[in-house]
């Protein structure tokens, strides 16, 4: 097993060298990152000199694999006079530099590391909420498989799978918050503040995993050496819950993993719709240019995309471990 980690951990070194590539292009591709820079900083009709002296800084007048060089690594300075207490990007991405905010006169990795525990609350609640609701209606519905409580377990996942989220969190919003006032809908100061996007979020990726987890069961339950249980005298909890639960969940944790970087855009887009206090209200709202009018943040844009893709790459590289953890095959020569 170990063995197993160690060869997906060597095989990360490319794809995360390739997700650098990706979101360093990010800037520029926008074409006039200067100007962004400077919009940023509320300088609505920057003059040529100015533009002038901010691509100097910044090393915008240099070959695009020399900036992306000094990106990662810090070096060659952007300019021989550069002052590094200017606010400019000096350290490198490898050594934790992300850049610097213009909107908030404050490294992006300190904006980050506020913002970033607030949307791991946001998954991890999501994320428990999805499993709950996704194991208990795909085992029920199998269970009673062609009854109406079959039919109306997946009739609610298929609502949770085809319903965009945010017109779930809008209707959330307005149902639970405007109408019945139950619940706060805006912002984050306790954990009644968390129920409503973290029912949103969960309920949307709830549904796939009931559909998946009603059809390995089916499958599941139709096997030998589950009749063979049952004519042994098993009670029907124990073959359920000890023997077919166990070996239907193995493509439902491949779908659980895989599906995690889904719960990433979808937190994107929930913390938008509920102000909530973290990565995709701080990417989206500042990064993006949506507050005060202002310029595009793209060092805040870059972080935040590169701390998605990151997490991304993570949940699969735990997709690789659970499943080969649940399937000894995969890490004993088949697909290791």
């Amino acid at each position: 097993m170990y063995g197993f980690i160690i060869r997906r951990l060597l095989l990360l070194i490319p794809i995360m060298l390739a997700v650098s590539i990706v979101v360093f292009m990010l800037l520029p591709l926008t074409g006039d990152p200067e100007r962004q820079v400077l919009l940023a900083q509320g300088v609505q009709d920057p003059s040529v000199e100015q533009l002038e002296a901010v691509r100097h800084q910044y090393g915008y007048h240099r070959p695009l694999y020399i900036q992306y060089i000094r990106w990662m690594t810090g070096y060659p300075p952007a300019d021989p006079n550069e002052n590094e207490d200017a606010g400019v990007m000096s350290r490198g991405l490898l050594r934790g530099d992300l850049g610097f905010s213009h909107k908030f006169q404050t490294p992006v990795l300190d904006k980050m590391l506020e913002a970033l525990p607030n949307t791991l609350i946001l998954m991890a609640a999501a994320f428990m909420i999805s499993l709950a609701l996704g194991l208990l209606l795909g085992v029920i519905s199998a269970l009673r498989r062609k009854t109406w409580v079959d039919y109306t377990g997946m009739g609610a996942a298929l609502f949770g799978v085809s319903i965009p989220n945010y017109w779930q969190g809008l209707m959330a919003i307005l149902i639970f918050g405007i109408w019945l006032g139950w619940l706060p809908v805006e912002g984050y100061h306790g954990l009644s503040y968390l129920i409503l996007p973290a029912l949103t979020l969960g309920t949307a990726q709830a549904g796939s995993l009931a559909r998946m987890t009603r059809s390995s069961m089916l499958d599941v339950l139709r096997q030998d050496y589950i009749r063979t249980a049952r004519a042994k005298g098993l009670r029907e909890r124990t073959v359920i819950y000890t023997h077919a639960l166990k070996n239907a969940f193995i493509p439902v944790a491949t779908l659980l993993f895989l599906r995690l970087p889904y719960l990433f855009g979808g937190t994107v887009v929930i913390e938008t719709v509920f102000n909530w206090p973290g990565m995709g209200t701080l990417l989206v709202k500042h990064g993006m240019g949506a507050a005060g009018g202002m310029g595009k943040d793209w060092f805040i844009v870059q972080g935040g995309v590169l701390m998605f893709l990151l997490m991304a790459v993570t949940a699969n590289l735990l997709c690789d471990i659970a499943y080969a953890y649940l399937n000894p095959k995969i890490r004993y020569g088949e697909g290791g």
